[in-house]
C-alpha cells in the first residue's frame, strides 16, 4: 500500500533512546500506538458508510502491535463477499494505519471513484497525534521512575 504520509514529533526519538532498551522499545511502541490509533478513529469516521465493512477494517499497527485481526474478522462479517487485504506490516519504529478490505484502496487512490479518507484523517489529526503520543509517552515513563 502507498504511504500516505508522515507525522514527527520533535524530541521523541531522542526522548525515547535515552530509555534502556526493552523500556524504550515499550514505551516506543505504545507512543506511536496512541498516535496511529487517533489517525484510525479519524479514518473511519471520515470512511463512506455503506455496510460499515469499510470503516470496521481501518486499524492501526506497530512493529509488535496490531489491531488488523479483529478488524479483519469484523469487516468480513459486515462485508457481503468483499476481498480482505493482507495485513500491512510496520516498520520497527513507526505506526501504520491501513485498511483491510481491498476495495477500500480503491477508494482511498481511485481517479475516479476516490474519496480520499486516510490521506484526509491524517491532515485532520495532526494536533491530535502529537497530543496522543506526548500524552502516552508521559503515562508510560512516569510508570518507570
Amino acid at each position: 500500500m502507498p504511504r500516505v504520509g508522515k507525522v514527527a514529533v520533535i524530541g521523541l526519538k531522542q526522548t525515547l533512546k535515552d530509555l534502556e532498551t526493552v523500556e524504550y522499545i515499550n514505551v516506543r511502541n505504545a507512543t506511536l500506538m496512541a498516535g496511529a490509533k487517533v489517525v484510525r478513529a479519524e479514518a473511519q469516521r471520515l470512511a463512506p458508510k455503506k455496510s460499515g465493512a469499510l470503516r470496521a477494517s481501518i486499524y492501526a499497527a506497530t512493529a509488535d502491535e496490531s489491531e488488523y485481526p479483529t478488524a479483519a474478522a469484523t469487516a468480513a462479517a459486515l462485508s457481503d463477499g468483499g476481498k480482505l487485504l493482507a495485513p500491512s506490516v510496520a516498520r520497527r519504529g513507526s505506526a501504520i494505519v491501513g485498511v483491510a478490505m481491498e476495495y477500500g484502496v480503491v477508494i482511498e487512490f481511485s481517479r475516479k471513484r476516490g474519496k480520499p479518507f486516510l490521506r484526509k484523517a491524517l491532515d485532520n489529526s495532526q494536533q491530535a497525534i502529537v497530543e496522543a503520543m506526548d500524552a502516552e509517552l508521559k503515562r508510560r515513563v512516569k510508570g518507570l521512575t
